[in-house]
């Protein structure tokens, strides 16, 4: 299992914030600040078409081409003050994981907010596991972490 986590204070109110970071689009952008490979991923909202969010909604992670990736699911959602997302790809082949990312928001005053990301991926394969113990797996998953709050951060209304 590896956790990072990752805070910072963004000079906007928390309910606006908190209208950002639970919106599909928000979950791309960070998604390719992650990654650092912007316009790489498609996000496809599953289900429900009105874009109404909420506990169980889900979307499609996509190549440009189409190719699926991963189903983030809504497993908590409690406005304004947290977020967590999940992904349960259990049934690939090779590299099974589980995943959650977790968004809490903390009110420091009107016009301020810390904004606190946690991911937490766990691989299904022991020797995947191994290898993210022995890799500097957390230290490139603390800076894709870093690289999406930033990116919040910049594009603060």
């Amino acid at each position: 299992m590896r956790k990072v986590e990752g805070s910072i204070v963004i000079h906007q109110g928390t309910r606006d914030l908190w209208a950002r970071i639970s919106r599909p689009e928000c979950w791309q952008q960070l998604t390719e600040a992650f990654s650092g490979r912007p316009g790489a991923y498609r996000y496809i909202p599953v289900g429900d078409a009105s874009g109404v969010v909420g506990v169980g909604s889900e979307v499609d992670v996509q190549t440009p081409k189409g190719r699926p990736i991963m189903r983030w699911r809504v497993s908590e959602w409690a406005p304004p003050q947290s977020l967590e997302l999940s992904v349960n790809e259990s049934q690939r082949m090779l590299t099974p994981f589980h995943m959650l990312l977790r968004f809490q928001l903390e009110e420091l005053d009107d016009d301020t907010t810390r904004l606190t990301m946690s991911l937490v991926i766990i691989y299904m394969n022991r020797l995947l596991e191994i290898m993210s113990l022995v890799l500097p797996v957390g230290f490139m998953y603390s800076r894709g972490v870093r690289r999406a709050l930033t990116s919040l951060k910049g594009s603060a209304a």
